[in-house]
């Protein structure tokens, strides 16, 4: 570990003392997104049978130089007009989760052949190399729950709760498709007026704390078939008395003609299934899934199930997704898909539930 830091120390130095200080022309680039979800849900915890809505998009501003000895500097910033508003049906707690406006992420990357350094405003590595089952829809996974129509299980394997805060973090060059990063977080409070984040409601960015965050990615391609693997690991320390949450999570995917199965595991301490501080816990997550693409068209479906262990509760819970989409073309992308949840009465809403939904997502 001392060595990765070295190399980010030394990554740093190069970018900055470096005597060539000319740039060539500036690239800057504006893209956006928006993703939304519309749907029927009946959820027996509130025996609500309701229609909804939840949506999630932004701008995106992107530019990028390279120094004249060969450093490649970029910046990206991301606005987010609506920030993982959820459907308040099934879990009316849901309809606070719905942030409107501001920075979801700023942040400045420095590569040479050493590396990249990235300082600023972003999810740590173990989000960024991690690696989820397949699935169809970019909100709504059976281990990735963004968008989630009935959020009972609500359930996610991304390892990483800290959230959008200020952070540097290093990546390895990527060597016989393997790539390693190390990320840290400092205590959000110390920042000042200066920094103004907009908060993560699948992860929440508590002030008080640091957190760090390691991981490595592995990707392949042997002929027709495509290989991938990631290996994370987070660590969160809290202050005031609060329980230090650690975890890690094995994530593997294997494509072929078409074909991308896959699978995930998640064991966390001190946080349960929806990454939400819970002291004296223990969780285990297991997922799978698998997605079919042929042409314009992809059908797939995944599967999570796990347990939240604490002491006098706890409980299981599943989720089940299968949906097929269309690309209308490159930029615009339409699906239809069933879910299903359930979890014991200790899991938080404690319920089965149901729901048939609609996924429209647009990219530019």
């Amino acid at each position: 570990m001392r060595l990765v830091w070295l190399g980010a120390a030394a990554l740093a130095a190069v970018a900055m003392c470096s005597p060539a200080a000319a740039l060539d022309d500036v690239k800057v680039n504006v893209g956006g997104f928006f993703t939304g979800v519309g749907g029927w849900e009946h959820s027996d915890a509130t025996g609500h049978h309701d229609g909804g809505l939840a949506g999630n998009g932004g701008l995106s501003l992107k530019g990028g130089t390279t120094l004249d000895n060969g450093i490649e500097v970029g910046f990206t910033a991301q606005f987010v007009a609506l920030n993982n508003c959820s459907f308040a049906g099934s879990n009316p707690a849901n309809s606070a989760a719905c942030v409107e406006g501001g920075v979801n992420r700023a942040y400045v990357d420095f590569t040479t052949g050493l590396g990249r350094l990235q300082l600023g405003q972003n999810r740590g590595v173990s989000g960024q190399l991690g690696l989820a089952t397949p699935s169809v829809f970019a909100g709504i996974s059976s281990d990735y729950a963004v968008l989630d129509p009935l959020a009972i299980a609500n359930v996610s394997t991304v390892l990483d709760d800290s959230g959008r805060g200020p952070k540097i973090a290093y990546f390895t060059p990527r060597v016989l498709g393997v790539q390693a990063g190390v990320s840290y977080l400092w205590d959000p409070s110390r920042n000042g007026p200066m920094v103004t984040l907009v908060p993560d409601p699948l992860h929440p960015n508590a002030a008080g704390r640091t957190a760090f965050a390691a991981a490595v990615n592995f990707e392949r391609d042997i002929s027709d078939v495509v290989l991938r693997g990631a290996l994370a690991y987070y660590s969160d320390n809290r202050v005031g008395g609060a329980p230090d949450p650690t975890g890690y999570n094995f994530g593997v995917q294997v494509g072929f003609k078409g074909f991308t199965f896959g699978g995930n595991y998640t064991r966390g301490d001190n946080f349960d299934h929806r990454t939400t501080y819970l002291d004296q816990s223990e969780t285990n997550i297991w997922s799978a899934g698998m997605t079919y693409g042929s042409g314009p068209w992809l059908f797939g479906l995944n599967y999570a199930d796990g347990q939240d262990k604490v002491p006098g509760a706890g409980g299981d819970f599943t989720s089940l997704v299968g949906a097929f989409s269309y690309e209308l073309n490159s930029h615009v992308k339409l699906g239809l898909g069933y879910q299903h949840d359930d979890a014991s009465p200790n899991v938080t809403p404690g319920a089965s539930g149901d729901s048939v939904f609609m996924e429209t997502g647009l990219k530019f």
